[in-house]
């Protein structure tokens, strides 16, 4: 169906390490955090908001044959605890409340995840950022995103990009590359559109979870998604 949801009560918004470091590139860019703070903060007083964090700024796998591939993707996991750890302590500092859950538990960095206690202190008003992906290797952020979006019950996952949509080819090599408005989880695959991991298009699709991916870096954006205006492009 193509329509959008408009104010949605929960959402989980996947936020790339790429988007995290900003231009710093395979670093923390301080400054874009703080952005990135102001733009959730701006928001939280009208949808409860879930985060899942990449690490891909600090850590992006290995080519090293001396690191087993469970290795680089644990590497890749604490990665994104590192980026939750500088989002948490960023929207705190602006006055907003933010609490960080990881799979498992690593005393005093962050809380045990749990789908329950998780929801909890979404309705309490507090933004939660979910780090650590799933806690197994094999599976990539965006993975996360759809499984967290799922077991809390988020209506809509929104993923964060540094382009306005999906498009039928890369914006950044073909300039003639047209952008999709809306697609179906089935259309995305056939056309094998890469702009998610093939397991977490699934998912979303299994479960009817539908996607929103547009370009976090306008300001407002954010805002105007939640709000019902149609950019981006839409899956469900």
């Amino acid at each position: 169906m193509r329509k959008r949801i408009k104010n949605p009560k929960r959402i989980l918004l996947k936020l790339s390490g790429e988007i995290i470091g900003g231009e710093a590139k395979k670093s923390l860019s301080f400054n874009n955090i703080s952005w990135i703070a102001n733009e959730i903060i701006e928001i939280a007083d009208q949808v409860e908001v879930a985060m899942v964090v990449g690490g891909g700024n600090i850590i992006r796998g290995t080519e090293s044959n001396d690191v087993d591939r469970v290795t680089a993707d644990q590497m890749g996991m604490l990665a994104t605890i590192i980026n939750g750890l500088a989002l948490r302590d960023a929207i705190k500092a602006k006055d907003g409340k933010a609490r960080l859950f990881i799979p498992g538990n690593i005393t005093g960095i962050g809380s045990s995840y749990s789908p329950e206690v998780v929801k909890d202190y979404l309705k309490a008003g507090e933004i939660v950022i979910l780090a650590g992906g799933t806690g197994n290797p094999f599976f990539s952020t965006d993975t996360a995103a759809v499984l967290r979006g799922a077991e809390i019950k988020a209506e809509l996952v929104m993923k964060a990009t540094k382009v306005e949509g999906v498009f039928d080819a890369d914006p950044a090599i073909s300039p003639n590359a047209k952008m999709f408005k809306y697609l179906t989880y089935q259309e995305v695959i056939e056309r094998d559109l890469r702009f998610m991991d093939a397991t977490a298009l699934i998912l979303a699709k299994e479960i009817n979870l539908p996607i929103a991916v547009f370009n976090f870096q306008k300001q407002g954006n954010l805002k105007r998604i939640i709000n019902g205006e149609e950019i981006g492009t839409w899956i469900n």
